[in-house]
């Protein structure tokens, strides 16, 4: 008897959750693939954007003492950083950028003064961009630029960093 309750109430509850799961869902004539905030489908593809070409360059020194995995965390935080910018320069792009490719290159720089000199140039062309700074190997008390990232169109991207090489 105690089993046969059991099945019952287990019966009775997958039907109450169908229920409640099918009368959630927005209704077909509701348009629910439109952002609040502009008119540009959630769901984009290349067809949309003939001509689509953004990209987010991360720049990381190669002559601080980091391994990978702090290299990954590192630019994490710029792609974070680089996001937030560009979503309040450039959220048209970044939409775009979001919903259809997400292309993402890591590249190379030697110095501080290398990773500040292409964070400059990108600033002066008013790029979105995010810098990270880390503690300081020798000393823990300074923090030191180790990332960088740049947004924008290939052309304005390439034009900044075109000459540096991939991370390896």
């Amino acid at each position: 008897m105690n089993v046969v309750v059991s099945i019952l109430y287990l019966f009775i509850g997958v039907i109450i959750g169908y229920v409640f799961t099918v009368k959630s869902k927005p209704a077909p004539s509701q348009n629910t693939n439109k952002v609040e905030d502009d008119k540009t489908p959630k769901k984009c593809s290349k067809k949309d954007f003939p001509h689509f070409d953004a990209k987010m360059v991360l720049v990381a020194r190669k002559d601080v003492k980091m391994d990978r995995s702090q290299i990954g965390a590192e630019c994490g935080r710029a792609t974070l950083e680089t996001y937030h910018s560009a979503s309040e320069i450039r959220p048209k792009l970044l939409h775009q950028w979001r919903t259809i490719a997400q292309a993402k290159i890591v590249c190379s720089a030697f110095s501080e003064q290398e990773l500040l000199e292409l964070y400059n140039a990108a600033n002066a062309d008013e790029l979105p961009t995010g810098i990270v700074y880390s503690s300081d190997p020798t000393n823990s008390a300074q923090k030191i630029p180790t990332v960088i990232g740049i947004f924008g169109r290939n052309d304005e991207v390439n034009k900044i960093t075109g000459k540096l090489k991939l991370f390896n």
